[in-house]
């Protein structure tokens, strides 16, 4: 028979629930000032367009948690949004960041912060741990309508029975590396 998949994980705390929330409403905000939606040059490194946007990505504590993984001397490269309403169809198919960034050398971390509690029904943050020290698998296009990839890139040959959930709460934090093979799937929630 086929293993369990491993228990879902829990992260780092790295803003208050309430401070969460305050970002979150920033954000709600900026997408109604936007149509409803973030599309376009607002999906491009939003943080140089919203300056509360900066303000939660470079927070004290995530700053911190990233330090740990990359050392202090950092940049900020990018910032994207992976909004999914409940019932939303969208997906995020199974990829490693490395292979849109190129950046050499590969000394990256990407944060995920959580503005709302995110359960296993609202398609979370999905890791294959352990798969940013092993060869990367080959890629191929998902030209999907529902995949939120800019390029669509996806691995091929993911054993997805070694994948964990990442169930984080608002204001929780997740990293990880940018070789590291993550997904996430659609909206389920009502």
């Amino acid at each position: 028979g086929r293993a369990p998949a491993p228990p879902p994980v829990r992260y780092r705390r790295a803003i208050d629930a309430e401070r969460a929330l305050s970002y979150r409403r920033q954000l709600e905000a900026s997408q109604q000032a936007l149509g409803g939606r973030f599309e376009g040059k607002f999906t491009l490194k939003p943080h140089l367009l919203f300056p509360w946007l900066t303000a939660l990505a470079t927070e004290p504590a995530v700053l911190e948690l990233a330090a740990r993984v990359i050392g202090e001397d950092m940049l900020l490269w990018s910032t994207e949004f992976y909004i999914k309403q409940p019932g939303d169809e969208r997906f995020v198919s199974w990829h490693v960041d490395d292979t849109y960034w190129n950046i050499d050398p590969v000394e990256q971390v990407t944060v995920w912060i959580a503005l709302s509690d995110i359960g296993p029904e609202n398609g979370p943050l999905r890791y294959i741990p352990g798969s940013h020290r092993e060869e990367r698998l080959p890629v191929a296009t998902d030209e999907s309508a529902g995949n939120m990839l800019i390029s669509g890139q996806t691995a091929q040959g993911v054993d997805e029975s070694r994948a964990v959930d990442v169930l984080l709460r608002a204001g929780e934090v997740a990293l990880h590396d940018g070789r590291t093979l993550h997904a996430s799937s659609k909206n389920t929630g009502t």
